[in-house]
């Protein structure tokens, strides 16, 4: 079995997961038993950088489905270290899977508990081991809140953060203590931050701590305390509602604390802030990196509310909340679909945050990274795997491939592939185009494969449509669903395109469905699922400009061409049609209807106007992204009537 080590150090690029708290014992069968024996825990003090060898021999009735190994901060829901193994066997020594895992030199300063559980194949589940240590000697000193031995402006950050949300911005223990400083009995509050600013300011001459332990509390009241140190000043607002601060005037070691404290919850050691401090002035690492891996520390993998990342990127980052209308927007697009690291790049591009790299003459992004781009290109063939590990493939990308791009993990990227995500190496890819480049992330799923259902081989335009809906997360609109529930059928000879699909997607004998076909079927998947927010918009004679609009306003467009750009350009059969039937145009008479060969539904997502290409999810073309040039696609988008529509 390989193992797997997740560590808390974001200067090696690796984040960890997030599990918080173990549930109690219960029984599933009432003949499940997992027990311990030899046990060896960390209790009591160790010096910072010490390590621990961690044992224990498990034993359980039937095979182990599930050990975990965790380390949090104490009295929080707040990991600092896990590990889970997938034994499978009735005994299970932690030595030295478990126990290589967990890296006790890493820890910083702080207390913890340590945590082991285990899981059979029945679903029993039990804790094991519950332990309390602490890492280094921590002096109580009045006010200092992140218990780095100093009471400084960091102390005042910490506090305020804390009571804006204790859960978020959690504090150790002995920094409650050490922070409580006014108000004896009434818990961790913004007085206790004030009074703090007013010692550094020296208005108050000394901080005396409080005899009682606080209560963990938040405050509902708006505070605004201003802190005024020798060359610093600092605005600091927390409310019970969004408020918009003013960007906080710090040293580039001060910038990076305090976005390592409000992403991760814990203070960064001294050591720590130096190496990311050189690390960015030497360029080793843009800011914009760094930050992105902090941010990922608590939020990677759609962990957390959308609203808790909006207000994380933009405290990290700008030094500043969102107002109010910015985080109600910012929450909206994410919730409608908008990927949180699409959110991230915006405000890293914006022209707010390069004044802050420009303040402190440090660079924004790296060219030659992928991992900052929505949008990047394989350099050559390679496996995409189902986490970020080498445990599973899920798949190949081939040379060239075009991925988008929807988060990053340490050296990893996340991807959209097939029709979810996977993960492949970041030296694997290039970044994709350049300023004149817009492409969405959009996930393009196989017309003719089970992947997202069961094949469809003339279903182009009822698949292209489940991946515009899976775009902006619509629930249950896989092609298959869309096919036979919500779409019109009509019979070969009968049946005008406009108005139905002719014959059924599901034979390799059927003809297809034009643009108003696909707007009657997603109207109809909106008004089944009662989703009144989106409309759908049938767009069709846009000229090329009016599609870069789209994409330009983050909509994927539903347009129709030539199989693969083909400039071919014959037509098929030819059928007479009745007005005012059901399938047909209206009023009376009748009319000639000839099929065009050829005919294909794709998504247009993206555009390089540098390069003078088009990016297309063409459900033909597998998993994959497709390139086209822009006058290959013009002349079949053209011919096939300038068909196009969006849903908003």
């Amino acid at each position: 079995m390989k193992r797997k080590r997740i560590i808390s150090g974001i200067l090696a690029l690796s984040i960890v997961s997030t599990m918080s708290g173990f549930q109690n014992i219960y029984a599933v069968n009432s003949t499940s038993e997992i027990t311990i024996s030899d046990a060896v825990m960390p209790e009591g003090i160790f010096s910072e950088g010490s390590a621990f060898g961690l044992r224990g021999n498990i034993s359980s009735v039937y095979n182990l489905k599930t050990v975990e190994a965790e380390i949090v901060l104490k009295n929080t829901e707040n990991t600092v270290q896990y590990v889970a193994v997938s034994p499978d066997t009735t005994e299970y020594n932690i030595h030295p899977e478990i126990d290589y895992a967990i890296i006790f030199d890493e820890l910083q300063k702080g207390s913890y508990t340590y945590l082991l559980n285990a899981e059979d194949i029945n679903g029993y589940k039990k804790n094991l081991v519950t332990s309390d240590f602490q890492i280094g000697t921590i002096e109580k000193i009045a006010g200092d809140a992140n218990i780095d031995g100093n009471v400084d402006v960091a102390d005042v950050v910490a506090v305020a953060s804390y009571v804006a949300d204790s859960k978020k911005n959690p504090l150790d223990y002995m920094g409650i203590l050490n922070a409580d400083v006014q108000g004896e009995g009434d818990g961790l509050t913004a007085g206790d931050a004030l009074a703090i600013q007013q010692y550094l300011a020296g208005i108050i001459g000394k901080l005396e701590n409080q005899d009682s332990l606080p209560d963990i509390t938040t405050t509902t009241t708006t505070t605004t305390i201003t802190t005024t140190a020798v060359t610093e000043t600092e605005t600091v607002t927390e409310s019970s509602t969004s408020t918009t601060n003013a960007p906080v005037s710090l040293g580039l070691s001060d910038f990076i604390a305090d976005s390592y404290y409000k992403c991760c919850g814990t203070t960064a050691s001294e050591k720590d802030i130096e190496n990311m401090t050189r690390d960015i002035t030497s360029g080793n690492y843009s800011l914009e990196e760094l930050l992105l891996n902090l941010i990922n520390y608590n939020f990677s993998d759609d962990r957390g509310e959308n609203s808790d990342y909006a207000n994380c990127v933009y405290s990290s980052m700008l030094k500043r909340n969102p107002s109010d209308s910015e985080l109600s927007q910012r929450t909206s697009q994410l919730d409608c679909g908008k990927s949180r690291f699409a959110l991230f790049l915006e405000v890293a591009k914006s022209a707010e945050f390069k004044a802050i790299c420009q303040k402190y003459n440090v660079s924004d992004y790296r060219a030659s990274l992928g991992n900052i781009y929505p949008t990047v290109q394989l350099n050559a063939t390679h496996d995409i795997y189902n986490d970020a590990s080498f445990y599973s493939s899920i798949g190949t990308a081939q040379n060239e491939q075009i991925l988008s791009v929807t988060g990053f993990t340490g050296e990893w990227l996340e991807v959209k592939f097939l029709d979810g995500k996977g993960y492949i190496m970041a030296e694997y890819v290039s970044p994709y185009g350049n300023s004149s480049t817009k492409v969405l992330p959009v996930s393009n799923i196989p017309q003719n494969s089970y992947v997202g259902g069961s094949p469809l081989p003339t279903g182009c335009e009822v698949t292209s449509l489940s991946v515009l809906m899976n775009y902006l997360r619509f629930e249950n609109a896989g092609k298959n669903t869309l096919a036979n529930g919500f779409m019109p059928k009509g019979e070969i000879g009968s049946t005008d395109p406009n108005y139905a699909f002719i014959g059924s997607p599901e034979s390799s004998s059927s003809y297809g469905a034009y643009a108003n076909t696909m707007v009657r079927t997603a109207n109809s998947y909106l008004s089944a699922n009662n989703i009144s927010n989106y409309s759908i918009n049938d767009i069709t004679g846009a000229d090329m400009e009016a599609l870069y609009e789209q994409i330009d306003n983050g909509n994927p467009v539903l347009v129709w061409i030539t199989m693969y750009c083909t400039p071919s350009r014959t037509y098929g059969a030819t059928w007479t049609l009745k007005r005012g039937t059901y399938y047909t145009e209206p009023g009376t008479g009748t009319y000639s209807f000839t099929w065009k060969r050829s005919e294909h539904c794709c998504v247009l997502v993206g555009y390089n106007k540098a390069k003078g290409t088009v990016i297309l999810a063409d459900v033909l073309e597998g998993d994959a992204l497709t390139e086209y040039t822009i006058p290959e696609f013009e002349s079949a988008y053209r011919w096939l009537g300038n068909q196009a529509l969006i849903i908003s």
